[in-house]
């Protein structure tokens, strides 16, 4: 497999999920990637990109979500930055589907969807005042 840099930008509206997945698995295809790889890494994308639109935009069409890919023959690292209001997720306590079912909540099952299927979970604040949200999954 061949090293790969792929940057990706959408509007913060919940319409360009979609297109971003289908976008993000062509690619992955492309590369020969078996589903076990590219099912945990788009589904993660998708939740910390919808997160990000839903609470960090409130679900305004203006903003913007960049990411970058950056596929090399032992992993997938994607860095994903947004505008918005200073989050690190790592500061969300741990929980599990089955807490989240007996508290009766209904939400907040992106980030341990996240936790389970990528293998690091970096954050941090910019100095251009961004979030960068960094998702890393080792290639076996």
């Amino acid at each position: 497999m061949h090293d790969l840099k792929k940057a990706i930008s959408i509007k913060s509206r919940l319409e360009e999920l979609q297109k971003m997945r289908d976008q993000l698995t062509k690619m992955f295809k492309k590369l020969k990637l078996g589903e076990d790889i590219i099912i945990p890494v788009v589904l993660s994308i998708d939740e910390a990109v919808s997160n990000i639109i839903e609470h960090g935009f409130k679900l305004k069409s203006t903003g913007r979500i960049t990411m970058s890919i950056d596929i090399s023959k032992d992993r997938i690292t994607v860095k994903i930055q947004d505008n918005t209001t200073k989050f690190d997720p790592k500061q969300v306590p741990l929980t599990t589907p089955l807490q989240r079912i007996k508290e009766r909540k209904q939400r907040g099952l992106g980030l341990i969807i996240i936790r389970k299927c990528m293998d690091g979970i970096y954050y941090r604040y910019t100095n251009d005042k961004k979030n960068e949200l960094t998702l890393i999954k080792y290639i076996k």
